[in-house]
């Protein structure tokens, strides 16, 4: 006689995600946030698995789906079913807690690896207190619907509570804190000790792998030396990087030199030097090991990231044969979330009975992981995925391919996933929204990732949903932000019209058959009618404008351009006035047109 079957449904959540991934001065500190919590999930699945053998019951793994696959990144939670045949209700409380204490231990050992000889007692502590390990789990007595539904709302209020953790027996800590995440105690430093102040434990860290006068907690430290993220390229890299494949055919022997240049002793300038005997070497033996691309722009090529004469005397005369090749200095960064997650998680928006929302769920993971894994091949050789987790990503885009990479992420996402979700009622369409910021390498990594996540919030709610909003930083400090449908049907799951109508500006003037001279006008006829503030004015949006709209272009033209082209630059522009998103629709326009013509200028030949 077959024994009776219990079921329980089981979620465990580990953060925290901010401040983990995004908490970052270098994109190597983004991506080794990524890895390291998708590590910890990995971990966390394991090792609930193996507690859940010890009660001779069988568990499967519903969300994610790619769990088991080593390099794909992991959303910071998961979702499990349990299925007993003991007579004895499974201890849930004990695989909850034993869970939670693997993924601890697991992050101190990935510490203990990394940090070796420098995993003080005092950087412990800070590993060992930095995971928020959240877990909710229930019996299956109705249905999985009705448990998945209750779980949620149990974990939100579990989230809620925020125990106190009391340091240094009451007197909190002391000392300066870390440059990243602004809380913890800095124990690593590259500069003068003084400046650290009276922390226990610190260590000066003279490497390349901290900035001069850079001091960071254990955490960050972690993330820094963090061995799987070495690889990442920096933010200088990615603006170059269509430039990098060019000049790798023209001028490959000088780019060569130049890398060689930056590995001090053993490198290029060394060999130079010893063909000099009255130069004395001693100065580059603390040069830092490493290259990065931003150093042969010449405004880094200081005393500072070359200490000796001789070395910069050769860095200069190198760096000027590439001027002319490797001159971009901005790139992209771009971060999606698909919207309304929790209704389609829910099952609000799929036809099924209660009991069938467990196969949903694990459809649509295996949909969603398969559309993180397009994403790398999106990407290749045109920017770098920092996380895809198949309804959000991160990464970046060097600028000559940011139409391209953005038009294929959202056609992917709508074959790989949208379309393919058999069981969804008719009219609901899975999308998502997208914030892109265009920074010049030098602004802060901190101050885009905030603003790449205010762009994204502003996509789903002054955008409504399915939307897009991009922003310029210029190196001035001025900002420029537009917001838009993706396309011109509003509903519209794949559709890019609005995207490919800026995509029309920023070609015609990159081509050179239109000079900028017609935004200029446009933006001044604006302001003379709407105001200094750029109130709204449905006046524009008549047959009268759109012939002034023309009458500027024709104006602005460079080269005969023909009367198709014409047609389309004057549709893109026309376009964008009318199908607006958000508030400051004037405003909205005229930066929509800004951006355009600043993107073609960064990438210009």
């Amino acid at each position: 006689m077959n024994k009776p079957t219990k079921q329980y449904l089981f979620i465990f959540t580990i953060g925290p995600v901010q401040s983990f991934i995004a908490q970052a001065r270098k994109a190597q500190d983004l991506y080794a946030g990524s890895q390291i919590l998708s590590t910890l999930v990995r971990e966390g699945i394991q090792a609930f698995q193996e507690l859940v053998k010890t009660e001779s019951s069988q568990v499967s793994i519903i969300f994610p789906s790619n769990w088991n696959t080593h390099k794909a990144s992991l959303p910071n939670r998961f979702i499990a079913k349990i299925e007993s045949t003991n007579n004895n209700d499974i201890a849930l409380e004990f695989l909850g807690i034993k869970t939670k204490e693997s993924i601890k231990k697991a992050f101190e050992n990935i510490a203990q690896k990394t940090l070796g000889k420098n995993f003080s007692t005092e950087a412990k502590k800070q590993i060992t207190r930095h995971l928020e390990i959240h877990w909710a789990a229930l019996p299956i007595d109705v249905d999985y619907k009705t448990t998945y539904l209750q779980l949620e709302s149990l974990l939100g209020a579990v989230k809620n509570v925020r125990p106190f953790k009391q340091l240094n027996e009451g007197k909190g800590e002391m000392g300066r804190k870390c440059n990243l995440d602004g809380e913890n105690n800095a124990l690593f430093y590259h500069g003068t000790p003084a400046l650290i102040g009276h922390n226990i434990g610190r260590k000066q860290i003279n490497d390349f792998i901290l900035n001069p006068g850079e001091a960071i907690s254990a955490v960050s430290y972690l993330k820094r030396k963090y061995d799987k993220s070495k690889s990442f390229p920096s933010v200088a890299e990615i603006a170059l990087l269509e430039a990098i494949e060019q000049t790798k055919e023209k001028s490959g022997k000088c780019l060569s030199e130049f890398r060689q240049l930056c590995k001090g002793k053993n490198g290029f300038v060394a060999q130079c030097l010893k063909r000099e005997e009255e130069i004395q070497l001693g100065n580059l033996n603390n040069l830092n090991n490493k290259f990065d691309y931003q150093l042969i722009y010449p405004e880094n090529i200081t005393a500072k990231n070359f200490p000796h004469e001789k070395q910069r005397e050769y860095a200069n005369q190198i760096a000027e044969k590439l001027a002319s090749h490797l001159k971009d200095k901005h790139y992209a960064l771009i971060m999606f979330d698909g919207d309304k997650m929790g209704t389609w998680l829910s099952g609000k928006n799929t036809k099924h009975d209660n009991n069938s929302l467990v196969d949903f769920h694990k459809d649509f993971s295996k949909k969603l992981s398969a559309f993180a894994k397009s994403v790398d091949k999106i990407l290749e050789g045109k920017g770098r995925v920092i996380y895809s987790g198949g309804d959000d990503f991160l990464g970046m885009v060097n600028l000559h391919h940011l139409f391209e990479v953005m038009r294929d992420l959202r056609k992917t996402f709508h074959d790989d996933v949208n379309d393919k979700i058999e069981q969804k009622k008719e009219g609901c369409n899975l999308t998502f929204s997208t914030g892109i910021v265009v920074s010049h390498y030098k602004t802060p990594l901190s101050e885009v990732l905030n603003k790449v996540r205010q762009m994204e919030q502003k996509a789903k709610k002054e955008g409504g949903r399915n939307a897009f909003a991009i922003s310029v930083i210029k190196h001035s400090g001025e900002v420029q932000e537009a917001v838009f449908k993706w396309d011109e049907d509003k509903e519209s799951p794949n559709g890019c019209s609005n995207w490919n109508a800026i995509e029309t500006v920023f070609q015609q003037l990159k081509n050179g058959n239109f000079s900028n001279k017609f935004i200029t006008s446009l933006t001044r006829e604006m302001y003379q009618i709407a105001g200094l503030d750029l109130h709204d004015y449905q006046g524009f949006v008549t047959e009268d404008f759109k012939c002034e709209i023309e009458r500027l272009l024709k104006k602005a033209r460079i080269t005969e351009v023909g009367k198709a082209e014409m047609t389309n630059i004057k549709n893109a522009v026309f376009n964008l006035l009318v199908n607006q998103s958000g508030d400051k629709q004037i405003q909205n326009f005229i930066h929509a047109l800004q951006i355009a013509d600043f993107l073609q200028r960064r990438i210009q030949k």
